[in-house]
C-alpha cells in the first residue's frame, strides 16, 4: 500500500464525516436566543472547522489529487481561528503560533499577518511556548532585529532541560535562519518521528491537532513551507523532501506549485451560507492590557469586528425572523412596528423585557426609535414596560445602553432620561458589580462630547455616588481613572 493510501486508510478510521456532501449537510447549532446570536455564530465556525483539514487530506490521499487537502487546510484553519480567537485564552498572540504554521501548509501567508502581526512584536520569554513563536516571527518577517532578540531567548531556552520535541523545533528554526539547509530535511523527519511519541504538543497553543498529526503532519508541512518562504524558491529547491510516513511528499509537490486563492473545500448551502464568507472577513488580532503590564489578545474586539463584518454583508438578516424579541434586537423599526402586538412590552422574552433587546440593536437609529416607542408606552399610558429580568443579579438597561458598539450621544442622553422616568435603576450594579456611571465615563468620547450625557446624569436624583464595587471603588475613583475632570469636580461637590 502506498504512503497516500495508508494515510487515507488511517484518517478514515478517525474521521466522523467522510465526504464533502456529508460535511455540507451537517447540522450546526441554531440561533435560538437573540443575545446569543454572536456566540452561536462562532460555535458554528468551530463545528464547521472540526476535522475539515483532515477530511480534505483524507480525500486527497485517497484520490491522489491534492486540491481538496490544499483548500481543506485553508478553510478549516481559518474557520477554527475565527472561533478560537473569540475565546479568552489569557495570553498574547503566542497562542496563534500553531494556526500560523498550519496556514503556511496551504500557502496562506496573508493569514499569519492577521494572527501574529509584525507590529505586536515578540512574545518575550524563554519558555517553550514563547521561544518557538519568537523564532517563527523573526523568520517569517525576515526581521534581523527581532530575530537577534529571539535567538538570545532561544539560547536561554536551550541551556535548560527541555523536551526533545521542542528542542528539535527550536533547532530547525535556528538552522533555517542561518540557512544551514543541509540539516533541515533531517530535522523535519525527526520532528515527525518524535510526534509519534509525545502525548501533548504545547507548541500548538490553542490548536490541539495532535492525534491527526501523527497520521499526516500538517504542522511539519507548515514548517517546511516556512523554509520556502524564507529561503526563496531557488535555494529551497536544493532541499530534499522529508522521507517519513506522516509527511506526504505528493502533497508537498502540489503545494509548492500552487498559490492560495481562497477556494473552499466545503460550500455550505443557503441556510448556512454566511459561513462561506468567514474566511475572507477575518480581522487582524489586537492586544489589550490586562494588569501588571501584561498584554493579552483582545478577543472581544476581534469577535465584534468579525461579527459586524458578517452581519453588515446582509447574509445573517434572514435569520432575524423568530419573534418580536429578535426583531427588537436585530431588525428595523418598521419591522418591529409591524410585528409588535398590544401588551408585548409587558411580556418576558427569554427572561427579559423587550427594552433589553431594543437597547442592544446594533443600528443606533433602530435602537433609539424602538426603545423610545417602548418607553413612551410605559410613560404616557402608564403600562408596565418590563425594565428588569426575572432576577436582579444581572445587567440592567443602562448597562445595555452604555455597552453598545456605536453611539449617538444626544440620543443616548435622551434614552437615559426616558429610562429613569420609566423606573430604571441607575444604581444597579449588574452581574459583575459594574456601576452604570462607570460605563458612561468609559464611553469613547471627550468630556466636551459627553456634556449632553453629563447634563442628564447629574440631574438624576437617584444616582448614589457613595456606592462601592467589589474592589472598593466609588464613582469618584472612576472619574479619576478615565480623566473626567468636570465629572470629578461635580461628584466631589455632591459628596
Amino acid at each position: 500500500m502506498t504512503q497516500c493510501k495508508e494515510i487515507a486508510k488511517q484518517l478514515k478510521k478517525m474521521l466522523s464525516i467522510y465526504s464533502i456532501e456529508e460535511k455540507e449537510s451537517e447540522l450546526l447549532p441554531e440561533f435560538t436566543e437573540p443575545f446569543r446570536f454572536q456566540e452561536t455564530l462562532f460555535q458554528q465556525c468551530r463545528n464547521a472547522a472540526d476535522e475539515l483539514s483532515y477530511l480534505g487530506s483524507c480525500l486527497s490521499c485517497e484520490s491522489g489529487d491534492f486540491p481538496d487537502m490544499f483548500y481543506g487546510i485553508y478553510q478549516g484553519n481559518r474557520l477554527h481561528f475565527a472561533s478560537s480567537a473569540t475565546l479568552d485564552g489569557g495570553c498574547n498572540h503566542v497562542r496563534f503560533f500553531g494556526v500560523s504554521v498550519t496556514a503556511l501548509a496551504c500557502n496562506d501567508r496573508e493569514f499569519v499577518e492577521k494572527a501574529m502581526p509584525h507590529s505586536l512584536g515578540l512574545c518575550g520569554t524563554a519558555v517553550p511556548y514563547d521561544t518557538i513563536p519568537n523564532l517563527f516571527m523573526g523568520i517569517f518577517y525576515k526581521d534581523e532585529t527581532m530575530m537577534n532578540e529571539a535567538l538570545v531567548l532561544a539560547e536561554k531556552f536551550l541551556a535548560r532541560k527541555q523536551r526533545k520535541y521542542d528542542i528539535l523545533i527550536v533547532q530547525y528554526l535556528m538552522d533555517l535562519w542561518e540557512k544551514r539547509t543541509e540539516n533541515l530535511t533531517e530535522l523535519i523527519e525527526q520532528i515527525c518521528i518524535e510526534e509519534q511519541r509525545v502525548t501533548e504538543n504545547t507548541t500548538y497553543i490553542g490548536y490541539g491537532n495532535e492525534k491527526y498529526n501523527k497520521v499526516i503532519n500538517i504542522f511539519a508541512h507548515g514548517l517546511f513551507a516556512l523554509a520556502e518562504h524564507y529561503l526563496g524558491a531557488e535555494l529551497f529547491e536544493t532541499i530534499a523532501l522529508p522521507n517519513v510516513k506522516s509527511f506526504c511528499k505528493e502533497y508537498e509537490l502540489y503545494r509548492c506549485g500552487h498559490k492560495q486563492n481562497g477556494e473552499l473545500l466545503v460550500n455550505y448551502p443557503e441556510n448556512y451560507g454566511y459561513l462561506n464568507q468567514i474566511s475572507d472577513l477575518i480581522p487582524q488580532i489586537t492586544l489589550k492590557e490586562n494588569g501588571k503590564k501584561k498584554s493579552i489578545v483582545d478577543t472581544e474586539l476581534f469577535a465584534d469586528k468579525l461579527f459586524q463584518k458578517v452581519y453588515s454583508s446582509g447574509k445573517l438578516q434572514h435569520i432575524v425572523k423568530r419573534d418580536i424579541a429578535w426583531i427588537a434586537a436585530w431588525g428595523t423599526t418598521e419591522e418591529f412596528l409591524q410585528k409588535f402586538r398590544e401588551d408585548d412590552e409587558m411580556q418576558y422574552f427569554y427572561d427579559r423585557g423587550l427594552i433589553y433587546y431594543a437597547l442592544s440593536n446594533p443600528d443606533m437609529g433602530s435602537c433609539y426609535e424602538i426603545s423610545s416607542f417602548l418607553l413612551s408606552r410605559c410613560n404616557k399610558e402608564k403600562k408596565n414596560c418590563i425594565l428588569e429580568k426575572k432576577t436582579r443579579d444581572f445587567d440592567g438597561p443602562y448597562h445595555m445602553l452604555f455597552r453598545r458598539k456605536n453611539y449617538d450621544v444626544l440620543q443616548t442622553a435622551e434614552l437615559c432620561e426616558q429610562l429613569f422616568e420609566a423606573g430604571a435603576d441607575p444604581n444597579q450594579a449588574g452581574e459583575k458589580n459594574v456601576l452604570p456611571i462607570e460605563l458612561m465615563m468609559a464611553l469613547p468620547f471627550t468630556e466636551e462630547e459627553l456634556h449632553p450625557l453629563y447634563d442628564i446624569w447629574m440631574k438624576l436624583p437617584a444616582v448614589d455616588l457613595k456606592l462601592h464595587t467589589f474592589d472598593g471603588k466609588q464613582p469618584i475613583d472612576f472619574a479619576k481613572k478615565y480623566k473626567r475632570k468636570k465629572l470629578a469636580t461635580w461628584i466631589k461637590a455632591q459628596l
